[in-house]
């Protein structure tokens, strides 16, 4: 946990010092955040202090995480010193970042709260990008309903006239609650723009932020780490192996959650096949056929050597967000055909039918409270299909790995 000093500038980007903006009477500190999806992580104190954040590694690359900022404040029976990094019941500001397909708005390694991006579109909505001379508007605001519930979202444009922004309100219990219920009722109407324009509509990032306390859940996605191209085996790869490769680079690929999913368990699925399919061929050909027993470990101390035999490109040390992603309370210590079996293979099916197999859809990216399965499970579905593809061709992949006690 870190502090904000009263006089660095504001988290919030106001530009004002934090003692005459959000630091009234409170102090901030970075805190973790619920378990699920969304994860926390810890910045230094001058990461903290601006706008932007310059990301360490932390996290699975690729998977979406969060920060969020708490703020203590100094009495300690203020109410809103109940909240904490989960929020309490009341009002949330909800920003929603746009941008152009396939163009970050940051640098690589580097994060900002809501207030310190220009986002950006391809949706005209103001002058220079609007030409002509009679349009008047600079704002737009949609109308959605999601549970019952109104939002009225508020859209900005940046410097150049596109949709940068979309801001609304609404009571909700947590953050998490906050993010789920803003996200489900912007999403389709933004589904619908790029259905019906050809267009694609992509929020870059959502802030979430407790008004009666000023705290701030910030979503970014942890980049990947760079590789020494030594660690790379040579010779060439069989054809069969070489189909699993490419559908595993096509979920690193993908910023979907749905994808990625489909190619890892995929690879899984496939694998099984595949033994499937060789065990009576190695029987009948007096073969000894001995399976490995593969499961998720039970605890942090089997976890790290697990981890460390799959991923030759790994930090220094794996952080808290790696180790709670994996060892989720259903998952410790099943076997992987378990967790195929319950639980991995309804969420394919939810998916891959809607997708592929002709049934009616099944889930929707704009359905947050499916997304957060999908995006639970990720992480671990990941690590499973590594696990198996160096176990299926134990002298062609990650070969230069030592396996796990």
């Amino acid at each position: 946990m870190i502090k904000l000093g009263r006089n660095d500038p504001c988290h919030c980007g106001s530009g004002k010092k934090y003692k005459r903006c959000h630091g009234r009477n409170s102090t901030p500190r970075a805190v973790s955040t619920p378990a699920g999806p969304y994860k926390a992580a810890k910045v230094d104190k001058a990461g903290l202090a601006s706008p932007s954040v310059n990301l360490g590694h932390m996290g699975f690359p690729g998977f979406a995480q969060a920060i969020v900022v708490e703020h203590v404040f100094a009495d300690p029976n203020d109410p809103r010193n109940r909240s904490g990094p989960v929020g309490q019941p009341g009002k949330y500001e909800v920003t929603f970042v746009l941008q152009s397909s396939g163009y970050p708005l940051t640098s690589e390694t580097r994060a900002s709260f809501a207030e310190g991006l220009t986002g950006d579109s391809h949706l005209a909505i103001s002058k220079p990008a609007i030409a002509d001379p009679t349009w008047t508007w600079t704002n737009i605001r949609i109308r959605s309903r999601f549970e019952g519930d109104e939002f009225l979202f508020e859209g900005t444009p940046n410097d150049r006239g596109f949709l940068a922004k979309l801001v609304t309100a609404c009571n909700a219990a947590t953050f998490q609650d906050a993010y789920r219920k803003a996200s489900s009722a912007l999403h389709p109407a933004i589904s619908n723009w790029s259905l019906t324009l050809d267009i694609p509509v992509a929020v870059y990032q959502t802030d979430v932020k407790e008004m009666s306390t000023g705290g701030t859940r910030m979503t970014f996605t942890p980049p990947y780490p760079v590789a020494s191209f030594a660690l790379i085996p040579g010779g060439e790869l069989p054809p069969e192996l070489m189909g699993y490769a490419s559908v595993y680079r096509e979920g690193l690929l993908s910023n979907s959650p749905l994808y990625q999913f489909l190619c890892y368990f995929k690879i899984i699925e496939s694998i099984r096949s595949r033994r499937a399919r060789l065990a009576p061929e190695r029987r009948a050909a007096g073969v000894s056929l001995t399976q490995p027993f593969e499961r998720i470990p039970i605890d942090e101390t089997e976890l790290i050597p697990w981890l460390n035999a799959i991923f030759p490109v790994r930090p220094a040390a794996w952080d808290k967000m790696v180790i709670d992603s994996i060892l989720l309370p259903e998952a410790t210590g099943r076997s992987f055909t378990y967790l195929s079996d319950s639980v991995l293979t309804e969420l394919r099916h939810n998916i891959a039918h809607a997708l592929f197999e002709g049934a009616e859809l099944g889930i929707s990216i704009d359905d947050q409270t499916k997304m957060e399965a999908v995006h639970r499970w990720l992480p671990i579905v990941k690590c499973m299909a590594r696990r198996m593809l160096k176990n299926e061709f134990r002298n062609l992949v990650l070969s230069r790995l030592a396996d796990p006690p």
